[in-house]
């Protein structure tokens, strides 16, 4: 995605933005401790998405949480005696996979190199093996309920994610004097049309979600220096079946949100 494209992106996201009939954007941010000093150079990983990480069937990485794709659901909702008598949608394809999980490798490798140069960060990108050397995060179920908890565009429960430190036996032979290894992690990206995650006992419209997890890490320990995480979502209010090109305006939204956010978090 080059810079013309996330500049369309935020153009998109701004009009479409415009004329939905939209609530209060459910967001999921967090972020590390703050660095001492920005970091003097930065080996930035190709992307890892955390479904093919941790080697999940695609129905189990919809229900971790993990999914990256288009789901689609059909036939009503259903109680599910295995799910701690919680309702989801009778139906539930997942396609789609591949063709989306190039999309957001190219999107997420794309904003942090653009966002890393606007930053003044000296970086350098890094395509293969640095994977081997990542430690899946803590994924950490959040207790409770929450706000939208009913109508959201995601299963329950809602989770934290804790980044681990790399391995830095399995580190691929980096750029000369990388001070700092950046691993962004994809934890969903999928678009959806109407219908029931599990849980959400209302039931939501057709939409999107994104979110990354990112991990700034000692190029020499591999322990985690600080960290930010950025969750988006979009809800076309009151339309339940996007065509193909629809599905693409949402994933534009959540993209552009997703670039905005990051700006805010990484460092300076």
């Amino acid at each position: 995605m080059s810079t013309s494209s996330i500049t369309r992106a935020l153009v998109v996201s701004a009009s479409l933005a415009a004329v939905a009939c939209g609530g209060p954007k459910n967001l999921h941010l967090a972020l590390g401790p703050p660095l001492a000093a920005p970091p003097s150079s930065v080996a930035l990983a190709a992307p890892i998405l955390l479904a093919e990480h941790d080697r999940l069937e695609p129905m189990d990485a919809f229900g971790k949480g993990y999914f990256v794709g288009n789901i689609w659901f059909s036939g009503g909702y259903e109680v599910m005696p295995e799910e701690d008598n919680q309702v989801r949608s009778v139906g539930v394809e997942l396609k789609d996979q591949e063709l989306y999980a190039d999309q957001v490798r190219q999107v997420v490798t794309d904003t942090f190199a653009q966002l890393l140069t606007e930053h003044d960060l000296a970086w350098q990108p890094v395509q293969t093996g640095i994977e081997r050397a990542v430690t899946s995060p803590r994924w950490v179920p959040t207790r409770g309920s929450g706000d939208f908890d009913g109508r959201d565009n995601q299963n329950l429960p809602r989770f934290d994610l804790q980044p681990q430190p790399l391995d830095v036996a399995e580190l691929p032979d980096l750029p000369p004097g990388t001070a700092t290894v950046l691993v962004p992690m994809v934890v969903h990206y999928y678009t959806h049309n109407g219908g029931w995650f599990v849980g959400q006992s209302l039931g939501c419209p057709a939409g999107a979600r994104l979110r990354v997890l990112w991990a700034l890490h000692d190029a020499t320990g591999g322990q985690v220096l600080t960290w930010g995480e950025v969750g988006v979502q979009h809800q076309q209010e009151f339309y339940y079946s996007p065509n193909s090109v629809q599905l693409q305006d949402y994933q534009l939204i959540v993209e552009a949100e997703l670039a905005t956010w990051l700006d805010e978090q990484l460092p300076r």
